[in-house]
């Protein structure tokens, strides 16, 4: 969703006389860049995380990929996503638990 609206960014600045929600300034329209360029890890893990016939082991490594992508983007943001989940194998199951 904000990806698409930063496709629409110049719509959005023809037309924010017309409606003030529309108006966004210069400093957060690049804000709104950088969480999108930050976010972009995990929509790639969401979309591998899709797929039907994953192992275990090819999940857990898509995850480690991307906790690798976010360290290289934002360190906080990994250290606050591995600060609050501790991953964990479900022995019933294939899938992995994130547990807070």
């Amino acid at each position: 969703m904000l990806k698409r609206l930063l496709d629409l960014s110049s719509f959005c600045k023809v037309n924010e006389r017309l409606n003030d929600k529309l108006k966004l300034t210069e400093e957060g329209w690049r804000e709104l860049q950088e969480v999108v360029e930050s976010l972009a890890p995990v929509h790639t893990l969401t979309t591998k995380l899709q797929e039907s016939a994953l192992t275990s082991g090819q999940t857990l490594g898509h995850w480690q990929l991307t906790m690798l992508s976010l360290e290289q983007i934002s360190p906080p943001l990994a250290a606050n996503a591995n600060g609050t989940h501790e991953i964990t194998y479900d022995s019933t199951s294939v899938g992995l638990l994130a547990a807070t």
